[in-house]
């Protein structure tokens, strides 16, 4: 079952929301709005901003990176309502499953960029095929004997 930590007081309702939805709902409650009045993170960075209150929905986390989206606001009489704590937990699951997504993107990228580097850094000459023969990429060396013509040749699209 998935797991929530909120940093606030909930009602009933918003612990039945979550309940239903298959979430558990771990409840810590901070600072008192007068100890957080006076921290160095309200005065320095929240207060200025008018952030009085906020509701973070972490959407990765992973050995190098973590993602979160937060929604602040300045007080409110009761705090985050069911209704909105409902729509946060709604949006979590495909927020989640984008990020993933661009994660494991990125993870690609970043791996078939340092396989080119390799070719790349390699002396001799190094054409990469396709499946069907047309050159995908080819190291300087490699470029250097095509341009020269002198033996070799790629030809087709």
């Amino acid at each position: 079952m998935p797991r929530v930590l909120i940093a606030d007081k909930l009602s009933p309702a918003a612990v039945q929301i979550f309940k239903e939805r298959g979430v558990e709902a771990d409840t810590k409650t901070g600072l008192s709005k007068e100890e957080l009045l006076k921290t160095e993170i309200y005065n320095a960075y929240l207060a200025p901003r008018g952030i009085q209150e906020a509701l973070r929905i972490d959407i990765l986390h992973q050995a190098t990176q973590s993602q979160a989206i937060s929604l602040a606001r300045r007080w409110s009489n009761n705090g985050f309502s069911a209704d909105e704590l409902a729509f946060a937990h709604a949006v979590a699951p495909p927020l989640q499953r984008a990020a993933a997504l661009n994660h494991r993107l990125r993870q690609t990228r970043l791996l078939s960029e340092a396989a080119l580097a390799a070719l790349d850094s390699l002396q001799s000459g190094c054409l990469l095929l396709s499946s069907t023969g047309a050159v995908v990429h080819a190291n300087q060396t490699a470029e250097a004997l095509l341009r020269a013509a002198d033996g070799i040749a790629a030809v087709g699209p």
